[in-house]
């Protein structure tokens, strides 16, 4: 894969959680993480909660919305233990009345020079004429492609940006955001287990649409 993959995140949507239940001991004492896991900074409100780990996963609930993050490079996202904790979570919390999911890679590519990174995406992607030559010339272009696989919505977002490089130097790279979301339609009821079926099916096929997304990147820059 071309790009520096730096987030992989699942995200799960509930009509009837409480994040007051969110704490680090709920999520020890109910093996939802490894019990070795090491606090760096816990929020407990009624509006909104977060454990976040010092091993790079992180924990974030409120009302309607559930996000299991890890940002640890070297492990996203073929070692990373989110799609088992997001599931181990509603198998603890099953009538939360989930409703949807979303799978969520972000990454990025370096290049050389900014004059190289601001020209890749217009030579790569627009055609050529006036939009481009605007009060002097277009010197950003962002993008986003949506998708239909099944009954997943699949959107990516292409942006340019700037990450810290050398001697507090930055270095131009462009930032890929990639979001397979499916709902579970038809399932309303709190007590409906197969609508948590349905959906923890879904979070364990996360390796397909990476490979999805990385098959994406690599028809992008094949050709470097």
């Amino acid at each position: 894969m071309k790009i520096v993959l730096t987030g992989f995140s699942i995200v799960l949507i509930a009509k009837a959680h409480n994040p007051n239940v969110l704490n680090p001991d709920f999520l020890k004492y109910n093996s939802i993480v490894d019990s070795l896991y090491t606090v760096g900074d816990v929020v407990c409100t009624p509006p909104i909660a977060h454990v976040i780990y010092k091993e790079g996963i992180s924990v974030i609930a409120d009302f309607e919305r559930l996000q299991f993050i890890d940002d640890d490079p070297v492990r996203i996202p073929f070692d990373s233990p989110i799609p088992a904790i997001a599931k181990k979570y509603m198998d603890v919390l099953p009538h939360a009345m989930y409703s949807a999911s979303g799978i969520n890679f972000t990454g990025y590519y370096k290049f050389e020079n900014e004059e190289v990174a601001t020209s890749f995406v217009k030579d790569k992607f627009i055609k050529a004429g006036p939009w481009l030559e605007l009060k002097g010339g277009a010197t950003d272009v962002g993008l986003k492609f949506v998708y239909t696989l099944d009954n997943v919505k699949n959107t990516i977002s292409i942006e340019g940006g700037d990450i810290a490089h050398t001697n507090n130097e930055t270095a131009p790279i462009l930032l890929f955001e990639s979001n397979y979301h499916y709902e579970c339609s038809g399932n309303s009821d709190s007590t409906d287990n197969n609508c948590n079926e349905k959906l923890k099916t879904y979070i364990s096929k996360w390796e397909e649409y990476f490979k999805r997304f990385a098959a994406f990147i690599d028809s992008i820059f094949g050709g470097i």
